[in-house]
């Protein structure tokens, strides 16, 4: 269902959500946006990711749910040109 928050939050359209051609094709469309400084979507995510694999790491890490949570709050982004 996350993927979907933010496709929609994105403006982003998908013919059949939770099939998985039509859900890759999406999430490409997704990660090659960028912000307003013309970062990378995916560039962001693999940072929140290695920030969430240092927190496991830490004996006093609570939920990966929680972070993940926090992590998958809509933005927008702008296509890439």
């Amino acid at each position: 269902m996350a993927l979907q928050n933010l496709l929609k939050a994105h403006h982003i359209q998908v013919e059949k959500a939770h099939r998985a051609q039509d859900d890759v094709k999406a999430a490409i469309q997704l990660l090659s946006l960028s912000n307003q400084n013309g970062k990378p979507y995916f560039s962001e995510l693999l940072k929140k990711l290695a920030k969430i694999k240092k927190r496991r790491a830490n004996p006093f890490f609570f939920s990966s749910t929680i972070q993940l949570n926090l992590f998958w709050q809509p933005k927008l982004y702008t296509s890439c040109s």
